[in-house]
């Protein structure tokens, strides 16, 4: 609507009719940002995503050495009694 105040129930004809085109034409553009707002928020949930298969990855590399280690360790212990 114009910035003249007005409301939509006082609006009649070529007045209701350019209030209802700009209305639309704003509700557009918000569309637009809401959708580009949903990519991001997408694109953020992706990377998290990665994030956390590389810790699981890496927990699991750093278990495996630990293993390793604790192996190693008991063959020492076994050969030294």
């Amino acid at each position: 609507m114009s910035s003249d105040k007005k409301t939509w129930s006082t609006l009649k004809g070529k007045d209701l009719i350019k209030a209802m085109e700009e209305w639309a034409e704003r509700h557009e553009v918000l569309a637009e940002d809401r959708t580009k707002l949903a990519q991001f928020r997408t694109s953020l949930a992706e990377e998290r995503t990665a994030l956390a298969h590389t810790r699981t990855d890496l927990a699991k590399e750093r278990t495996a050495r630990a293993r390793d280690r604790t192996e190693f360790a008991d063959r020492k212990t076994d050969k030294s009694c």
